[in-house]
């Protein structure tokens, strides 16, 4: 079977693209791989680290209100048992 001269040609110009796809690039700081076809990957990461970042917020904030009122809540009862 002999293939055409164009696909022979274009053979290894197929090859170093798709090699590059997943290659990583250097410049870049942010660690993303800044194909198009990751867009949606990368969008994805970014949503999982937003999402991080706020749960941690509304733990430490959740944590901050309520370790008061629970406190105040069982000294309430100890003080409560004392007096019983």
């Amino acid at each position: 079977m002999n293939l055409p001269t164009a696909v022979l040609a274009n053979n290894d110009e197929n090859e170093s693209d798709v090699l590059s796809l997943y290659a990583n690039p250097v410049d870049s700081q942010s660690g993303l791989i800044e194909h198009d076809g990751f867009q949606k990957l990368n969008a994805m990461r970014d949503l999982l680290v937003e999402y991080n970042t706020t749960l941690k917020h509304m733990q430490a904030m959740y944590d901050a209100v309520m370790r008061n009122r629970h406190d105040e809540a069982w000294r309430m009862f100890c003080d409560s048992c004392d007096n019983s």
